[in-house]
């Protein structure tokens, strides 16, 4: 073989081997993009899961807060309600379906919180009504200790429920050094 036909095979060799490496190189590349991009697809989707789980979660958190806190308010407005009826001889008497709205909060709450907040409800509902209504065992007084009574179990576990602190001294305090 002559020089030309050497520079010529070899030249042929060096462009063959520069495209089989490059050809090579992308295609290692390729697969690496693409074990990359699935894995960031995978890390994407966890994430918008993790975030819907959030949405739900506040949107759930929501409404047991509003359910809960119907009841308190109706609780109040219902035990003045009472205790004016109890005590002033002017007061008009309670309508047969004056507790209805605070019926109707008690199914929110069965569908929104757990069960014993649900149960206490009912306490409260059925102790403002014989109070209320000045029916059931014992003076107005035992009807009303009663229906103060169920209040504070149904406060109590609505804070839990909810997470806030039982009294303004515990959300204030440091924790214990261990």
């Amino acid at each position: 073989m002559d020089g030309e036909t050497v520079a010529l095979v070899g030249g042929v060799l060096a462009v063959f081997g520069t495209l089989t490496g490059t050809v090579f190189t992308q295609a290692r590349s390729d697969k690496r993009d693409r074990v990359r991009l699935a894995s960031e697809e995978r890390r994407e989707e966890r994430r918008l899961n993790v975030d819907a789980q959030r949405a739900r979660e506040a949107r759930l958190f929501d409404h047991r807060r509003a359910a809960l806190l119907h009841v308190i308010e109706k609780y109040h407005s219902s035990a003045e309600r009472a205790w004016n009826v109890e005590h002033d001889p002017t007061a008009p008497l309670p309508d047969a379906d004056e507790l209805e709205p605070l019926w109707q909060l008690l199914s929110q709450v069965d569908l929104y919180c757990g069960r014993e907040s649900a149960r206490l409800a009912r306490e409260v509902h059925t102790t403002l009504s014989a109070w209320l209504h000045g029916t059931g065992p014992g003076t107005g007084d035992d009807r009303q200790g009663r229906a103060e009574a169920a209040f504070q179990a149904f406060l109590a576990a609505a804070r839990s429920e909810l997470g806030v602190p039982r009294s303004i001294d515990e959300a204030t305090e440091e924790p214990a050094a261990e």
